[in-house]
């Protein structure tokens, strides 16, 4: 009963934030996506006989992601990780899945035993929680909008990169111990990062190289392409290689990327008696003339996402994500943006001549808050009702009302704090600040609609001030310099 009450309420949410207004400038791209999704999904429905197996239910944790860079190695970050996975159990995924990219580990990049240390500390972190761990090996996006590390890939060769990956890979799998570990995915991207020829030839012969006489200590091993990549990768990997598994990347739904090439996937591998995890995905908010068949890691397309208009659509695509993910039997799906589970931004409030970096930064800083407090957004409900339907996990969601903050400032501070807050005369106000592991590290409380917090004394770092008014909560991040 609990789950059907749960069910009808997201519902009746998805229908009132239907009612949103879509800006003009994406009103044709909102269209041509549900005109795509209601194609993909009636196929489904012809296909699909409702049968349900096991599937594993993911996301990505972004914290971890190794194209941070030195962003790692602070003692904070690590902190705050433990903290992320327990609110990552409350939502009930059974799999994190965490990019360790190449050339992070190798024995010549700086700070390489930091960065193990790290990553091994994930991973017990990981098994601690009882969750399955996908660790994809890719190349980090060297001195670009997705990372400041920079990396010279100009010294190698396709030689010189099978051998340093090779050991790369033999250190996740001593140290990180993966359940699950992509050791090639997205071929054209990881051309366009690293300037080498990852043609269809010189992968199988990558994947050879990392593969033979591999002791996988009980680590599946696999391999992928995105969707938009060319099939001929897909099928040579199933015929010529030893991979225990096919990672697909999803993102464009435009043309035939997924009505026609996940079907063929999916028949291929089955055929081959190989499970399938979609190791990354989510709905590029893209019109067939925006994408010209390059890397599907544009910045300005993927900013598109933090708008709160396109919820409804992002959540109907977790829904056909599922069902296809069952009627294919995958052995698991993750939708890659973590922090849209817990935050989107309204269009109306976001000054429209932000960057897509600046846009990026202000979700990550609002979904950074919500997790602290358990806030999750619509799409992150759906996506907990989904999991708790298929695991039987319960799905109880208290959500708090939000007390709106007027000012916080300064911000960063190294004294004090200024608190403003919207509230009656008379109303107590609580306050309280904590660190990135939710621990309390100061407190006032107080009538009024101010108050000065003395932060001197805390460590330099990232604090979350946590409002309570009346029973109503807000948070927001404060640096502490």
């Amino acid at each position: 009963m609990k789950h059907i009450l749960f069910h009808l309420f997201t519902l009746a949410f998805v229908a009132s934030l239907s009612a949103q207004t879509v800006p003009a400038e994406f009103q044709q791209h909102y269209a041509f996506l549900t005109n795509k999704l209601d194609a993909i999904e009636s196929r489904i429905d012809a296909e699909w006989d409702g049968g349900k197996h096991g599937m594993l239910f993911s996301t990505e944790l972004l914290a971890a992601n190794s194209n941070r860079g030195e962003d790692l190695l602070e003692s904070q970050l690590r902190q705050g990780i433990p903290f992320i996975l327990d609110r990552l159990t409350e939502l009930g995924v059974n799999m994190i899945s965490v990019a360790l990219d190449f050339p992070i580990l190798c024995d010549d990049f700086p700070r390489n035993d930091e960065y193990l240390d790290f990553y091994t500390f994930v991973g017990e972190e990981v098994r601690k929680r009882n969750m399955k761990l996908l660790v994809g090996a890719q190349t980090i996006f060297s001195d670009t909008a997705w990372s400041n590390l920079k990396v010279d890939y100009s010294g190698y060769t396709i030689e010189s990169y099978t051998a340093e990956k090779r050991r790369m890979i033999e250190k996740i799998i001593e140290h990180v111990r993966p359940d699950y570990l992509t050791i090639e995915n997205e071929p054209e991207t990881m051309a366009y990062n690293t300037g080498l020829d990852f043609s269809v030839d010189n992968v199988i012969q990558i994947i050879h190289g990392l593969t033979n006489g591999l002791d996988r200590n009980n680590v599946r091993i696999g391999a992928g392409t995105g969707t938009w990549d060319d099939p001929a990768y897909i099928d040579r990997m199933l015929d010529e290689t030893s991979i225990d598994f096919i990672d697909i990347h999803i993102y464009p739904i435009n043309v035939d990327f997924v009505d026609d090439r996940v079907w063929s996937i999916a028949s291929k591998a089955a055929t081959k008696n190989l499970p399938i995890i979609v190791g990354e995905t989510w709905l590029y908010k893209t019109l067939d003339s925006d994408f010209s068949g390059g890397t599907a890691n544009s910045p300005n397309l993927f900013s598109r996402d933090v708008y709160s208009f396109w919820q409804p659509l992002d959540i109907r695509y977790i829904d056909v994500l599922t069902k296809l993910g069952y009627l294919h039997n995958f052995a698991g799906i993750n939708p890659f943006w973590f922090r849209n589970l817990y935050a989107y931004l309204d269009y109306e409030e976001v000054p429209q001549d932000a960057t897509p970096a600046q846009l990026m930064r202000m979700l990550d800083q609002k979904s950074a808050e919500n997790v602290l407090l358990g806030v999750l957004s619509p799409v992150g409900l759906h996506y907990k009702s989904i999991i708790s339907q298929a695991t039987g996990i319960d799905d109880t969601y208290h959500s708090n009302a939000t007390l709106p903050i007027s000012h916080v400032y300064p911000n960063p501070a190294q004294e004090t704090v200024n608190v403003k807050v919207l509230t009656g005369a008379g109303s107590r106000t609580s306050i309280q600040v904590l660190d990135m592991l939710g621990r309390k590290v100061a407190e006032k409380t107080g009538r009024g609609d101010f108050h000065i917090l003395d932060v001197s004394a805390l460590p330099i770092g990232m604090y979350c001030l946590h409002v309570t008014v009346n029973g109503q909560q807000q948070a927001r991040l404060v640096a502490i310099r």
